[in-house]
């Protein structure tokens, strides 16, 4: 999960997905991108960008075991 604050970041983000599904020893559901929140701590925006379609965080993250977030630097 990443925002959309920083193309390179979400560059990184995107070749460790990649990586981790190579590995294969994990399921990896494709990067979720959302608006910036504008502060740590803040809410999450309720909807998304998954495979260039608009989807609902929350199912989202009712299909996952664990979410990883990218924090800043």
């Amino acid at each position: 999960m990443v925002d959309d604050s920083d193309p390179k970041r979400n560059e990184r983000v995107q070749e460790w997905a990649r990586a981790m599904q190579k590995a294969g020893k994990l399921r990896v559901l494709p990067v979720l991108h959302h608006k910036q929140t504008g502060r740590n701590g803040a809410d999450l925006p309720p909807t998304g960008t998954q495979n260039g379609q608009k989807v609902n965080l929350n199912e989202v993250f009712k299909a996952a075991v664990s979410v990883q977030g990218h924090g800043t630097e």
